[in-house]
């Protein structure tokens, strides 16, 4: 059945889309929690330096002190207490206080304080080589008047590394169990949602031109849309077998209509045979002749519409060889015959339309040859391919594309079975027909 294919595909696809949801999920919600985390350490990080200011600094005329003696141990206990890195200039650059990372750094390596003179503060965040992930935050002392100096606050960041390394588990872990979990539930989703249309899949797969009539039953707790499905399945086959009934009482009748004449035709001919002489026998036996031969195209006309109306006929192999063997005994004397085909030589066709092709492959090769003429058939395997060969003389142009009812057969039946018939002239008086298809079906 070829649904399972397909479930396949959507589970797959299912599978992919439910990955990027939870991908575009993942992320965002970690974007949200760095927006929202961000948010708050700017918002800790101004309060901290609002509290120092207010607190512990004192800021008159041009000078920068503390308030009192008590506030520079005040102050380190607060800044330790709050995991801080403090840095405390005049606004020309001059040093009143470092703590933490500043010690080792400049004011300039973090910001260009010239920046932030029109500003009350501004906030950022940067990546410092031998320290890691840092908030900063920077405001100007000043007066009613004038910046006096600068006070920067750094406190690393351990968000943004726990949400890289979240991310990374997501990614590693989760995102493969929601691919896997998905991609089952899908499967099995995706099979039942299609188990209506299991019942006409397998009915279509078994269906042949013998069982036409045979419906598939609806019920009123199908889906309309597989319900509509089925009843227009239904009836095109019932117009299929309709015509195929036509088709087989026609071609029963044309058969009928011809064999009927053409046998009384052939009795009345032997009959006056008995008395006609040698001479006159001669032309009145190649008249019986093609008589029988005529006969010979509606059988295999018949048998051929009645095989064609067989859709599931099961592989088969013929033996070339033999076949031929049996087909070339009507052969007249006066046409040289050779057969170079394998004794182990077969194809992937039945009996009867092999058969059938063959017979009027030669009989053609006989009709259109010449006196003290030759027939050479042959058969070889190429690659994936077989050939049979049929070669004859001809007195002219006339059979190098193949024309009459017998080739007509020929050509309907390898058009039916996907085989393919060419013909050659290979030179002047010497043509060739091509039969051939695939080793494997």
């Amino acid at each position: 059945m070829r649904l399972g294919s397909l479930s396949a595909r959507l589970a797959i696809l299912v599978g992919i889309i439910s990955t990027l949801v939870a991908t575009v999920a993942v992320i965002s919600i970690l974007l949200l929690v760095f927006l929202l985390t961000e948010r708050s350490v700017k918002k800790s990080l101004e309060v901290d330096a609002t509290q120092i200011i207010q607190k512990f600094l004192l800021v008159e005329g041009r000078t920068i002190s503390l308030k009192n003696s008590s506030s520079g141990e005040e102050l380190a206990n607060f800044i330790r207490g709050k995991d801080l890195s403090l840095d405390i200039t005049y606004e020309n650059s001059a040093t009143i206080a470092k703590y933490g990372i500043y010690r080792n750094l400049g004011r300039d390596s973090l910001t260009n304080l010239e920046s932030i003179k029109s500003k009350n503060g501004i906030y950022f965040d940067r990546v410092l080589e031998e320290y890691g992930q840092y908030d900063i935050y920077i405001t100007p002392l000043k007066t009613s008047e004038n910046i006096v100096g600068y006070l920067q606050l750094a406190r690393q960041n351990y968000v943004l590394p726990v949400l890289k390394n979240a991310f990374n588990t997501v990614a590693l872990t989760l995102l493969p169990i929601i691919w896997i979990v998905s991609g089952i539930v899908a499967l099995f989703g995706t099979r039942k949602a299609l188990a209506p249309f299991n019942k006409l899949v397998e009915f279509m797969e078994n269906m042949d031109t013998e069982n036409l009539s045979k419906k598939i039953s609806t019920t009123e707790s199908m889906d309309r849309e597989i319900k509509v499905l089925t009843e227009s399945f239904n009836s095109m086959t019932a117009r299929i077998a309709l015509s195929f009934n036509r088709q087989k009482r026609l071609a029963a009748n044309i058969s009928h209509e011809f064999k009927t004449p053409l046998a009384r035709a052939v009795s009345s001919l032997e009959v006056v045979m008995t008395t006609l002489t040698s001479k006159n026998k001669i032309s009145i036996g190649k008249i019986k002749n093609d008589l029988l031969q005529l006969g010979a195209k509606v059988d295999d006309l018949l048998e051929t519409s009645l095989l064609m109306r067989t859709s599931k006929e099961k592989p088969k192999i013929t033996n070339v060889a033999r076949l031929v063997g049996s087909l070339v005994d009507d052969i007249p004397k006066n046409i040289k015959l050779t057969l170079n085909i394998p004794a182990n030589f077969k194809i992937p066709l039945s009996d009867s339309y092999t058969q059938i092709l063959l017979r009027n492959l030669i009989d053609n090769a006989v009709k259109y040859n010449i006196q003290h003429g030759y027939v050479l058939i042959s058969a070889k395997y190429e690659l994936n391919n077989w050939f049979i060969n049929i070669e004859n003389s001809t007195s002219g142009e006339k059979h190098n594309r193949g024309y009459g009812l017998g080739i007509a057969i020929v050509s309907d039946i390898c058009l039916h079975k996907k085989l393919t018939i060419k013909y050659k002239t290979v030179k002047s008086g010497i043509v060739v027909a091509t039969l051939s298809g695939k080793r494997r079906v």
